[in-house]
């Protein structure tokens, strides 16, 4: 018999297969945050054996909060800086920055059309230049 532990609450158990694999599910869903789960086996005596080396995870079902994009920046000439809300300009690869979840993988839309994707770093700031020209599509286009 296999016991598994999450710190030193014991969560469920399984049985091992003849050579010794196993599986298990938790019956209960592990609660969101840090854990350290272990395992024992017991043999058909009784005796336990030694834990496992802990195996740690986070559990995170929580969606992220929106991103932010805080600034886009204009970078070719003869105008560059910041862009305002509405604003227009020149450069068909501005750069996004802004903040989101840290570690998050953050998608750039433009409507619906997919840009591309960045990842915020440990702190939640992410960066984005588009890496083709991008320009919109002309009133014809949009049909």
């Amino acid at each position: 018999m296999i016991s598994i532990l999450a710190g030193a609450a014991l969560i469920g158990a399984t049985v091992a297969e003849a050579p010794g694999n196993w599986t298990f599910t938790p019956i209960q869903p592990l609660a969101d945050g840090n854990h350290s789960l272990t395992a024992t086996a017991t043999d058909p005596a009784g005796n336990v054996g030694t834990a496992s080396s802990a195996f740690t995870l986070t559990v995170d079902t929580a969606a992220p909060a929106a991103p932010v994009i805080s600034t886009v920046t204009d970078n070719v000439a003869p105008v560059t800086g910041a862009i305002t809300a509405g604003g227009s300009t020149n450069d068909a690869m501005p750069v996004l920055t802004g903040t989101a979840e840290a570690n998050s993988t953050v998608s750039i839309l433009d409507g619906t059309t997919l840009l591309g994707t960045t990842t915020a770093d440990a702190s939640g700031n992410w960066t984005f230049t588009p890496c083709l020209l991008y320009t919109s599509p002309s009133p014809r286009d949009r049909g």
